[in-house]
């Protein structure tokens, strides 16, 4: 079913409403005429298209000066085609509306209504063949005004169904007329741009026309007038007095520019040249006579002032050279090339403009003539040559006078020693499109005062502004990353520095010498997290005062500060990792006398904690680190002697090693509650540190030499949660007062407390090892409690505690180890109690030369070789079972003493031992090894009582020195009967047995009076060290 009357019409953007004649007085004949459209066409008159496809229309409105161009588009059937208010048009459908399968768009005109129409007819899918490409013959065209060109189009492929081109201009400065087909001539008119489109189904293609201005020349005078002449012959210079301005305009051959030199040549007048609208220009030539070059401009003296067109890429030898008067030469962006020679005898050139692009011709040598005859060139700048990635390469501003530098926007990078040596500069300006600064770029500048770098440079080079002495305040912008080695040394007048937040390299002695320097101010919050300060940066900056390091610095060199000998503060942040030191005096704050503080800040989401020492060695005297930092690093404050406060917060859960070593003049350390790690060698040394706060904090070790040597330090109520004090931990405290151990300690390591104050240790029975030496020379130590615990105590643990006289074992289960020399020369103990499970190794006791009792249970081992005692002489010792206790070999009591009395118990009651004739040895056999060997208090033994016995073990009676009787055998005085046969081995297993056929037989006993102790004690003796046993004889 067909629709009829469907008009769809859209309104093209940018209407305007004109109301001609109105005015505030209510109208008047000078009010602007308003100029009505006249017509309007369009591109094409016919279309086709395939459904689904779209071709854009376009429409010109004429006058092209008329006031209201705006339309309005409509489609005579919008199930056929639409159209949008740019002229789009799409076919819906090919077949199915009103009109079959063909619609009329209509474009109109808002002023005045005028109409053009374009038939559209629709076909089926594929039916059209599309247009694919569209070019032109020309894409950019320069003419002079008035000529013509034709532009011709090629349209593939050749078979589309519509190769219709339509033609369209933009811009007054050309006209289109003769379009045929494929072709349509241009013709220029004014002097401008214009673009021309060519377009063939929805394909375009452009050419830019550029039409040049015939060539004019104006000439300024200094009282204001002017004139124009068309012609260069017609310019005449010579009747001019005082100056003028010469502009020239329009197209230009280079063969022009001679002329135009020659004019000026002869000019009376000084002349002010401005080339810059020119175009066609190229080069700034020379002529070649007499085999010499004659530049265009060569010997203008009275040429005062110069400005060149873009359009000049190359000025040849002495351009200008004999241009005495010139002051002020502003070359092109496209010059790439200039003479050496161009500026020969230039000697009043004071401003100059040249490329970065620009570089002089000939060899190296002569580019470092180029401006030796300017020499009283003051302002330079530097325009940028349009792809130029490497700046100007020569050094042919290096050691001249000038006093002003601009770097231009554009600019990508100022070359290495471009202008060094240059001591009159006084103003530099370098724009943010330059990336980098070279090596010694500015270096001896020593007027240089005023220096701006604008955001974007992202290096600045090693030297850079090196002596640059007249210098006092910087500011480097964010964009910078690195500031390379020794770039600002020795700039002795700068005293403010301002870095940018992105730095990330501060090169070695990069303000090294800059005495003056007082402020240095790091910019946070920028994008860097890994800054690094290098060796010497602001070394011998001697007025420093103060510097608060950036959270973004993750190292430091070797004496980055040193010499700093004003700075009295300093603050860093936690997030310092790496600090250099590779030997004595290279320590990052060596030589800074007046360093009175220190604050350590939390850098917020440092995880990692704080890792840097840049403290080391320094002369500090009060840090201060703030709540959130979680560590205090290895080595942080070693050898600070003037330390004398550490405010710790309650943040910090770790101290490393010697983080606070040899601080002399510390005298009070507080430890938070977090701590849980506190290294070896923490407050080694601290010999003022008299107040130690430490109970409240997680410890569980106290780790070797942490507090060694801290001779000023008193009491100390160690953490509840210490295991294990380490070797040396508190050695050398010899004012050390420790009432109470920690209830859970386990290990004492050696000499943790040797040559300490203490004056009573009370071990608990946690405690299992007490290390060789650990307490060592402690002097004052009186009481020693040893808890129920398996404890042993290593050699020499209390070896030389001279004031030692009581001394606890508290009985228990558990096995107890004192090693050798555990109480060596504790010789004010004058009596020990050994309970049950204790191990008292060979000399334990050896120089306890007061000591004259000990007490020793069942159970007690004490070890020893003969001549090895472990006690000293002529002691009391108290056995807590019988006589018979002590005889048996599961009593392992050897040699105790060079001279002992022993007493045991009988009946509940102690015993002194004389007699060998206990009742309760009746049925004892065998007496142990070293049972009575050195025992003064023994006197007999008569086997008459004790015929029981028939088996001696080593050393059984061994320097029993007090026996007076020694009976062998059984008998009394008015009898002597030979009962018994004795033998001796050196085989335990043999006596055991009572193995007659492998000992051998003692014959000479039987001759032996009845207890005679002359004889038979020392025939006994004698061979004491064998395993003696006897054999009854038959009856």
């Amino acid at each position: 079913m067909k629709n009829f009357g469907k008009i769809c019409i859209a309104l093209s953007a940018g209407i305007v409403f004109a109301f001609a004649g109105c005015s505030n007085s209510g109208g008047g004949s000078d009010s602007p005429q308003v100029v009505h459209v006249s017509g309007v066409t369009l591109n094409k008159s016919t279309l086709t298209l395939d459904v689904d496809t779209s071709e854009k229309l376009i429409a010109t409105v004429s006058p092209d000066n008329a006031a209201d161009k705006s339309v309005t588009w409509l489609s005579s059937d919008t199930e056929i085609v639409t159209v949008t208010e740019d002229g789009m048009v799409k076919a819906v459908s090919d077949g199915t509306g009103s009109s079959g399968d063909t619609a009329t768009v209509t474009v109109r005109t808002t002023d005045g209504a005028k109409t053009a129409s374009c038939t559209v007819k629709v076909g089926p899918a594929g039916t059209v063949v599309p247009v694919a490409s569209i070019t032109l013959s020309d894409t950019s065209v320069t003419m002079q005004k008035d000529k013509t060109k034709i532009i011709t189009a090629t349209v593939l492929p050749a078979t589309a169904t519509d190769t219709t081109v339509s033609w369209s201009v933009s811009g007054s400065a050309v006209s289109l007329s003769a379009a045929t087909g494929s072709s349509v001539t241009v013709t220029a008119k004014d002097g401008g741009q214009a673009t021309v489109t060519a377009q063939a189904g929805n394909k375009t293609a452009l050419c830019t026309v550029t039409v040049e201005a015939p060539l004019s020349i104006r000439v300024t005078r200094a009282n204001g007038s002017q004139y124009t002449v068309s012609e260069i012959d017609k310019l005449d210079l010579t009747e001019e007095s005082d100056s003028v301005d010469v502009a020239i305009f329009g197209a230009w051959r280079n063969d022009d520019v001679k002329t135009l030199g020659t004019k000026i040549k002869n000019s009376n007048a000084n002349v002010s040249l401005d080339m810059t609208a020119a175009t066609g220009i190229t080069q700034i030539c020379y002529n070649y006579f007499a085999s010499s070059y004659y530049g265009y401009f060569q010997y203008c003296t009275k040429l005062i002032n110069i400005r060149l067109p873009v359009s000049v890429t190359e000025i040849q030898s002495n351009a200008f050279s004999g241009c005495t008067a010139l002051r002020e030469l502003t070359l092109g962006t496209a010059v790439t090339k200039i003479a050496y020679d161009a500026l020969g005898g230039c000697s009043a050139l004071k401003s100059l403009s040249i490329s970065d692009g620009t570089s002089v011709t000939n060899d190296f040598y002569k580019a470092a003539r180029f401006l030796k005859d300017c020499t009283n060139l003051e302002s330079v700048t530097i325009t940028h040559t349009a792809g130029n990635t490497t700046g100007i390469a020569q050094k042919i501003f290096a050691g001249k006078n000038i006093k002003t530098l601009v770097v231009s926007d554009g600019v990508p990078k100022i070359e290495n020693e471009m202008f060094k040596g240059c001591a009159s500069l006084t103003t530099v300006s370098v724009a943010g499109s330059v990336r980098s600064i070279g090596t010694s770029a500015f270096a001896g500048c020593a007027a240089l005062s005023n220096l701006t770098l604008n955001d974007g440079i992202e290096e600045i080079g090693a030297g850079a502004f090196n002596g640059c002495a007249a210098l006092v305040d910087i500011m480097i912008p964010d964009s910078v990353t690195v500031i390379d080695g020794s770039a600002f040394i020795n700039c002795t007048a700068l005293t403010k520095v301002t870095l940018g937040k992105n730095l990330t390299t501060l090169g070695s002695n990069a303000f090294a010498k800059c005495t003056a320097l007082k402020t240095v101010v790091f910019s946070e919050a920028g994008d860097s997290d890994n800054l690094i300060i290098g060796e010497s940066a602001f070394g011998y900056c001697s007025a420093l005062a103060d510097i608060s390091l950036p959270a973004s610095l993750t190292k430091v060199g070797v004496k980055a500060f040193v010499g700093c000998t004003a700075l009295e503060s300093i603050s860093i942040y936690d997030s310092l990792k790496t600090v250099d030191v590779r030997s004595s005096n290279e320590e990052p704050l060596y030589n800074c006398p007046n360093l009175n503080k220190a604050v350590v800040r939390h850098a917020e989401g440092n995880t990692e904690g704080w890792q840097g020492n840049i403290f080391y060695k320094s002369a500090v005297k009060e840090v201060v680190i703030e709540e959130g930092v979680t560590s205090i690093p290895k080595e942080s404050f070693t050898e600070c002697k003037n330390l004398t406060t550490i405010t710790i917060p309650s943040s910090v859960e770790t101290i490393g090693e010697k983080a606070f070593y040899f601080c002399e003049k510390l005298t009070a350390v507080t430890l938070p509650k977090k701590l849980r790690e506190l290294g070896g060698n923490a407050f080694y040394k601290c010999t003022a540190l008299s107040s130690l706060k430490i109970d409240d904090s997680q410890l569980s070790v106290l780790n070797r030499f942490v507090f060694a040597r801290c001779s000023a330090l008193t009491a100390v109520t160690l953490p509840p949660g210490i295991t294990s004090i380490e070797p040396y931990a508190f050695s050398n405290c010899t004012n050390l007062e420790i009432e109470t151990l920690p209830p859970n300690l386990q290990t004492i390591g050696e000499k943790a407390f040797s040559a300490s104050g203490l004056k009573k240790v009370i071990l608990p029975d946690t405690v299992t090892s007490i290390e060789k030496e650990a307490f060592y020379n402690c002097t004052a130590l009186k009481t020693i409690s040893i808890g129920k615990g398996a404890v042993t105590v290593g050699e020499k643990a209390f070896a030389d505690c001279t004031a030692l006289h009581s001394l606890t074992i508290s009985e228990s289960d558990a096995v107890k180890t004192l090693e050798d020399g555990a109480f060596d020369h504790c010789t004010s103990l004058s009596a020990v109690v050994i309970p049950n499970n204790v191990t008292v190794k060979a000399v334990a006791f050896s120089g306890c030369t007061g000591l004259r009792r000990i007490t020793l249970s069942k159970n007690t081992v004490v070890e020893g070789k003969y001549g090895s005692a472990g006690f000293p002489n002529n002691i009391e010792v108290h056995f807590t079972g019988t006589l018979a206790d002590w005889c048996n070999e599961a009593t392992c009591i050897y040699t105790l003493s060079g001279s002992y009395s022993l007493y045991v118990m009988s009946n509940n009651k102690e015993k002194l031992v004389e007699d060998i004739s206990d009742s309760t040895l009746k049925d004892v056999v065998f007496i142990r090894d070293c049972a009575f060997q050195n025992c003064k208090s023994v006197k007999r033994f008569n086997r008459h009582w004790v015929e029981s016995i028939t088996h001696f073990g080593k050393n059984a009676f061994a320097d029993a020195s007090s026996i007076t009787y020694f009976d062998l055998q059984i008998g009394d005085s008015s009898e002597f009967r030979i009962t018994y046969t004795w033998y001796k081995t050196a085989d335990k297993a043999v006596w055991k047995a009572s193995d007659v056929s492998k000992a051998e037989k003692i014959n000479y006993l039987a001759n032996l009076d009845l207890g005679d102790t002359d004889k038979a004690f020392a025939i006994y003796n004698k061979d004491a060290s064998y395993y003696w046993f006897a054999i009854k004889n038959p009856e």
